[in-house]
């Protein structure tokens, strides 16, 4: 944790700590951390996929890699998971093929919009529509929505009319604020 006091010259800095490690890391978090905000000081994972996403874009940058072909083979490899391959349940092959959906969401903004593309085709009624919904809802986070659907391309559609409905009713810069990921779907509709 760090404080600082507002000076007329600028902003001094007046305590750095950091708490302990092992067993007392979390009892020094709620001893010093205000109560408001405590779970926050103990969620050590907060930023890990952010920060691999910003990881991911970069290498992609750099490398220059062509995206499209990597996540729809890491969407293959989870629809044809062995180890739930005799299932009917679409979370037995999201939960056996795991790391390749923690890679899909690594490739955040890529995944995104291959996802969107996908399901712009239509008919996504299929066990890889159910896979990318979730990894849509993984990467949109607070921007998903609770509706029941029984299929991906069903989710997908009825998100797609919320934020049509959100931006009819608040305009572009809302949407821009606080539906990214929903404004630039509805920009990818057309394109």
């Amino acid at each position: 944790a760090i404080s600082f006091l507002k000076t007329d010259n600028g902003y001094v800095l007046y305590e750095y700590w950091t708490p302990r490690d092992g067993s007392y890391y979390a009892k020094d978090i709620k001893a010093n951390f205000p109560k408001d905000i405590v779970k926050e000081g103990l969620d050590s994972q907060k930023y890990v996929l952010s920060q691999e996403q910003e990881n991911y874009s970069e290498a992609v940058r750099v490398l220059n890699v062509d995206t499209y072909p990597v996540i729809e083979r890491l969407f293959d490899l989870v629809v044809s998971n062995g180890a739930a391959v005799f299932s009917s349940n679409p979370k037995d092959y999201i939960d056996s093929g795991d790391l390749y959906i923690r890679e899909l969401l690594y490739y955040g903004q890529y995944t995104f919009e291959y996802v969107v593309k996908e399901f712009y085709k239509g008919g996504r009624y299929d066990l890889k529509g159910h896979i990318m919904r979730y990894v849509l809802d993984g990467i949109i986070g607070g921007e998903a929505i609770k509706t029941h659907a029984e299929t991906g391309q069903e989710y997908f559609d009825a998100w797609i009319k919320h934020n049509e409905r959100i931006l009819d009713l608040n305009g572009e810069e809302f949407m821009i604020k606080h539906y990214p990921y929903g404004y630039t779907a509805l920009l990818m509709k057309n394109s």
